[in-house]
This record gives structure tokens, sequence and C-alpha cells, in this order.
């Protein structure tokens, strides 16, 4: 396999992985909904694993990402989420995070991301808040310690849902604007509202971009319930201006 299809396929695994780890850690509360689910087999028990649909694409190209919310088969598969700075490792802040929502986070478990797979292992921990809220967060290292992503879901009617997703996105890795994310954030969320309700499905927003970092609000169904937000943190690799 070449080098940056094998790192494109090593990058979705991690997020497929993260999310079904997570998934299994809220199994009690509100199942999360992975920010990936490419053609990939992760570790976790198959109970474990979320149900949503094969991606029909493998673009890697964040260029192709839409400009306005959209549902799964119009979102580009396939990205690739490295390490969002050398040495950022983001514990202060998932401490922080964690302590200010009442998280209390696993240990740091390492763990395969495909059997099979040629790309190594990653470092993962998951939480979820105490209580009815059901708030969630999951975040992946690389083995040498680096922070490649976050995750945070919510039902869409948690008490201070809002706050929380906006604590999420402000993440203060290298050339972040928490408060441009956070801006972001509020602006799109009645966006990716509309794009629900007329679809009936789940639906990603379009990416926030901030250093070497995207970020995008997705909203997704729970069967016999309200349905819940994931806001996705990951690196890209690719150092810009914020744009929305």
């Amino acid at each position: 396999m070449p080098p940056s299809r094998s790192r494109a396929a090593h990058a979705v695994s991690v997020a497929a992985l993260s999310a079904a780890l997570l998934s299994a850690c809220s199994s009690s509360h509100t199942p999360a909904t992975p920010p990936e689910t490419a053609r990939v087999a992760p570790t976790a028990p198959a109970s474990a694993r979320p149900s949503t649909p094969s991606p029909l694409t493998t673009s890697t190209d964040l260029s192709d990402w839409p400009s306005n919310p959209a549902t799964r088969d119009k979102i580009p598969q396939g990205r690739r989420a490295v390490p969002l700075a050398s040495g950022y490792t983001g514990r202060a802040f998932l401490d922080r995070l964690a302590k200010s929502w009442h998280i209390a986070m696993r240990p740091r478990e390492k763990v395969d991301v495909r059997a099979g797979d040629a790309a190594p292992p990653v470092w993962h921990s998951a939480g979820t808040s105490a209580g009815s809220s059901a708030l969630t967060v999951a975040a992946v290292w690389t083995l040498s310690g680096d922070l490649d992503s976050v995750t945070c879901t919510t039902p869409k009617n948690a008490p201070e849902r809002a706050r929380f997703l906006r604590d999420c996105a402000g993440i203060d890795h290298p050339g972040a604007d928490p408060k441009g994310a956070a801006a972001w954030l509020d602006g799109m969320t009645p966006r990716v509202d509309t794009a629900y309700e007329k679809a009936g499905a789940l639906v990603d927003s379009p990416l926030y971009r901030s250093g070497p970092a995207a970020t995008y609000l997705r909203e997704y169904p729970l069967p016999g319930r309200e349905p819940a937000y994931l806001v996705y943190v990951f690196g890209t690799g690719e150092a810009t201006g914020d744009t929305h």
C-alpha cells in the first residue's frame, strides 16, 4: 500500500476506533455516532461498534468539503487526522474540560487501530459525565503522545449543551482561536439544525479551520430520542488562517 494511502486509512481507522470506544464508554447513556466509519474493523467489541452506513467516497482532500451543511453522502471520507502540533498533548485542556463538566476520563489505553493494519497502535481515552446529561469526551494520541483528535457529544436537549460544545471547540492547540471557534459554532448550529430538519438524517457542517486543525459539527438521530450533536476537532497537518 502506498504510504499516503496507508496514512489515510490509519487516520480514518483511528477516528472510527475513537467513536466505537466512546460509544462503549457511554453505552449506559447516549450512544455516540462516529466522526468516521470508513471500511475498517475497529478492535472494540462488535456490540460497541457504531452502525452508521459505510461511506461512499474515500477522498482525502479537505478542499472537497461542502461549504454548506450536508448529509453523509456529500462529505469526503478518508480524511486524515494527524497531530495537532508536535509536542502538543492537550492534557491541560482535556483536564480542564473534564473537571468543568464532571466527566471522569478513563486512563489512556493503547489500542490497535485495525486488525492486520500496518499502522501503529494509538493511545485512547474517553469519559461520560455523571447524571442524565450524558456529555461525552474522547481523545486519541499518537504513541509519542501528540494529540490527534478530540470528540465531544451531547444530546440536543441536554442542559447547557451549547456551552459544553463551545468549550470543546475552544481547544487550545497552537494556532487556535477559541473565541473564533465559539462564534463559528454559535452561527453554524442553526444552519445545521435547518439542514437536519430538512434531511431527517445525519448532517455535517462545513469545516472551521484554525492553524493546523479542522472542526466540524454533526447532528444525528437517536432512535426514540431527541437528536444529538457531535463536535470533532482533528489535526490536518496544514497550517491555515481561520476559515469557515
